[in-house]
């Protein structure tokens, strides 16, 4: 799952600093304040992700994580520097962003005619029939998305986007949400593995939903569909229906877009000043051989 925004800008903070570092420490004091900052961003990063209900196994995994991070941090910038670490990171975020924007893409939703290729749309979101509930919550919703590790639940009812013009349908089945998850924990988090199909009660389970109404956008393929609820059998309704690889998301369409693009220039900012440096210390190196 993709990080939010907020940390996601603090990763790339980080690394902007740690290049700053290199400029103004010695390398073994880079070494050492480096390696301990990604020490204690591993320790609050898996404090929050290892759900466990009695503090000693909590407060093991996340130290245990963070002095593996120091160690094989401080491995790898004793072999290829900071520089190159920088480099590395940031070029795979950017890779990441970009692919993320990618998958935004797509053409307006045709009012007539058959959609082609990938296409996009964006609307509130409505249950088709009786809400469905979130298994062991009294939650009524328009659409649920539970995973644990690689276990994956979804509801069955199709969901329906309106806008003031059109509306399509999205099968739940398949599709891939974008937005913060819910980490149930506790007795909920019980109360739901009973009801889902070969969960586990001790595992942290992540559960991801929209209500009726939530503003809502869809990308992907999609086809036509008769709307069994229109009005005359003779001449009857036509609706698209987003189906298999599906990326539904919380709010604008565009402002999912502009987020893809900052991120995209932040890493990629980033990649050139590590890229640069790279470049000056090889240079360096070479003009005292």
């Amino acid at each position: 799952m993709r990080p939010g925004p907020a940390r996601e800008l603090a990763a790339a903070g980080g690394l902007a600093a740690a290049l700053a570092a290199e400029l103004v420490l010695t390398p073994w004091a880079h070494v050492l304040v480096v390696s301990g900052a990604v020490m204690m961003a591993l320790v609050g990063w898996t404090w929050r992700r290892h759900a466990h209900e009695w503090l000693q196994p909590r407060i093991a995994s996340s130290f245990l994580s963070g002095f593996a991070g120091f160690v094989v941090t401080m491995l790898a910038i004793a072999e290829v520097g900071v520089s190159a670490l920088v480099l590395a990171a940031a070029a795979g975020a950017a890779g990441a962003a970009a692919l993320e924007r990618s998958r935004l893409r797509g053409a307006p939703m045709p009012t007539q005619g058959e959609a082609r290729g990938r296409v996009a749309f964006e609307g509130t979101a409505h249950a088709l029939g009786d809400p469905p509930r979130v298994p062991g919550a009294d939650r009524e919703v328009a659409l649920w998305l539970v995973r644990q590790g690689r276990r994956r639940w979804s509801s069955t009812g199709r969901i329906e986007l309106r806008d003031e013009q059109r509306k399509v349908w999205i099968e739940p089945d398949g599709a891939r949400v974008r937005r913060a998850p819910w980490v149930v924990v506790g007795p909920l988090r019980r109360a739901m593995a009973r009801a889902l199909d070969g969960a586990d009660p001790s595992g942290p389970i992540r559960v991801w939903s929209f209500r009726d109404g939530d503003r809502v956008h869809v990308v992907g393929e999609a086809r036509l569909e008769d709307d069994p609820s229109a009005a005359s059998f003779r001449d009857p309704g036509r609706v698209h229906v987003f189906s298999g690889d599906v990326l539904v998301g919380a709010g604008w369409l565009a402002d999912a877009r502009r987020r893809a693009h900052a991120r995209l220039l932040i890493w990629s900012a980033l990649a050139a000043c590590a890229g640069g440096l790279v470049v000056a210390r090889l240079a360096g190196l070479l003009a005292v051989g």
